[in-house]
């Protein structure tokens, strides 16, 4: 019989329940097997046995004895305790199955976003070449019979004088793409096909911190990068706080260092909704974000 002087002392926490686990086995053997066949099983001397049953100390070869029946299966404490752990991992691979098609399928938005916005783009610079045209070639001057006589106009032909327009009233922008953080009164003709974009980015920024770590601000984060470069990419817009247009390395810098950041939040914000995802799970719905 071994000696009962190396014994492990059951703290208190996570050690005792662990110890309190470990007699379970140990009991579930016996009231199963008996304490003679519980005991060869364990390897172990059937006096040490009855004398852990009664409440003594446990032995380290005792618990390194449970310890090992409790990793091969023995009792049915250990198969309890087996089964949810295997559901976690499955959980966990089903999770990071839906978190690449995820990822691929807004891979997939993304690239019909990027092939819009050329088609857009394409659209563009259409209009601007038809217009840079007509400058061009002006139409021919007026006829005689055209123009007024020397006497001036009738009472007919008198101009009606009309109230002049917005467009009339304020002055033409000296950069018209240099995205402004205020709205003016003649954004949607200035921007063209990119006023949605700017429209959204202003309203996202409302209220929205230059610095954060929460999933909603993640998820608002990536949107204003995802803004931010199609409007430099797609439309060479400049954005604030540039006061005139950018061009050249200035551009690129101003492009690259968006993109990167793009995608350091789109990996944090995946990695968040995963962890999240996961928590949820191993608190059975309970947690919250």
């Amino acid at each position: 019989m071994e000696s009962s002087k190396t014994v492990v002392t059951e703290g208190g926490g996570a050690e005792e329940e662990y110890v309190l686990r470990l007699r379970a086995l140990l009991h579930d053997l016996v009231r199963k097997k008996g304490r003679f066949k519980a005991a060869n099983e364990l390897g172990l001397d059937p006096r040490t046995v009855g004398a852990c049953m009664d409440g003594e100390g446990m032995s380290w070869r005792v618990r390194e004895a449970l310890e090992r029946g409790l990793q091969e299966g023995a009792g049915s404490p250990a198969a309890r305790q087996r089964k949810p752990n295997d559901y976690l991992e499955l959980r966990v691979e089903e999770l990071e199955k839906e978190l690449r098609d995820g990822l691929k399928a807004a891979k997939g938005e993304i690239e019909k976003l990027r092939e819009d916005q050329d088609r857009r783009w394409e659209s563009l610079e259409r209009r601007l070449a038809r217009g840079e045209a007509k400058q061009e070639n002006p139409q021919e001057a007026p006829s005689p019979a055209d123009t007024p006589s020397a006497t001036g106009p009738t009472l007919e032909e008198a101009p009606t004088v009309t109230k002049p327009s917005a467009k009339d009233r304020f002055p033409k922008r000296l950069y018209p793409e240099l995205v402004t953080k205020e709205p003016a009164h003649d954004d949607e003709e200035v921007y063209g096909e990119a006023w949605p974009l700017i429209e959204e980015w202003r309203r996202l920024r409302e209220g929205h911190a230059s610095d954060g770590k929460g999933l909603s601000w993640l998820r608002t984060e990536e949107r204003v990068r995802e803004l931010e470069v199609a409007m430099l990419e797609r439309h060479g817009l400049t954005l604030p706080p540039e006061t005139e247009p950018l061009g050249g390395l200035d551009r690129s810098s101003q492009l690259n260092w968006r993109k990167e950041t793009l995608n350091e939040v789109r990996v944090t914000r995946a990695r968040r909704e995963l962890l999240c995802s996961v928590r949820q799970v191993l608190t059975l719905g309970l947690w919250r974000k």
